[in-house]
């Protein structure tokens, strides 16, 4: 595509906020990351991030950046989940939240988000190409770590368990083999595609060590 810049690795490392989403009674961690889609900008995470198992959290936090006075700087935002503005998949544990929901909080005033918006061109869709094995990598933030200065997150690679090409138990699911904790629920993972990191799916749960994951 023209005026197409390859998704570089400093780009993963922008992606992706940590999310907090709290109840009356629970509350839970997990990543989200920005994707751009019918030229609107959304989070995206498994829906048990943002509602928790019984859909019954109310507000919504990330730690995130955004662009003052030319510099990115740490942020905070906290917001009331509008869960009739939730896309929701109604098949799999995934849920989009439009990113205009979020930049209303009065809080951010003029302040810009600065993390990386991923387009259809990041996004991998001929998984035929690749082999049984390949070499994946997630961004996200275990047991809640982060750079306090930066928001910015954990990078982790592994390798997939299952072939991309195959669907797991006839679901859009694979298998990858990936250091991974709790709140890397949401995390995005990658895989290197013409000399480009392209999105594959996104981390759900896990399976006896290994994490499974939509694509």
């Amino acid at each position: 595509t023209k005026g197409y810049r390859k998704m570089t690795a400093k780009d993963i490392y922008e992606s992706v906020c940590m999310i907090y989403s709290q109840g009356y009674e629970d509350g839970g961690c997990g990543t989200g990351f920005f994707v751009m889609l019918n030229a609107n900008p959304y989070l995206v995470t498994n829906k048990h991030v943002l509602l928790g198992e019984e859909h019954k959290r109310t507000k919504l936090t990330l730690f995130h950046n955004v662009q003052e006075n030319n510099q990115s700087i740490a942020s905070v935002t906290t917001l009331q989940i509008q869960e009739n503005a939730i896309i929701a998949h109604d098949k799999y544990d995934l849920a989009l939240y439009p990113v205009e929901k979020i930049i209303n909080c009065t809080h951010l005033n003029n302040r810009e988000f600065n993390n990386y918006i991923i387009n259809s061109n990041d996004i991998e869709t001929k998984y035929d190409e690749f082999d049984y094995i390949e070499p994946v990598i997630i961004a996200g933030f275990p047991c809640q770590f982060r750079n306090k200065k930066t928001n910015r997150p954990l990078l982790s690679h592994g390798i997939t368990t299952t072939p991309l090409f195959v669907n797991l138990d006839e679901k859009e699911e694979f298998l990858i083999d990936i250091p991974t904790y709790k709140c890397h629920s949401g995390s995005p993972i990658f895989v290197i595609s013409s000399n480009s990191y392209k999105l594959i799916g996104i981390v759900r749960g896990s399976l006896r060590g290994d994490y499974s994951a939509y694509n």
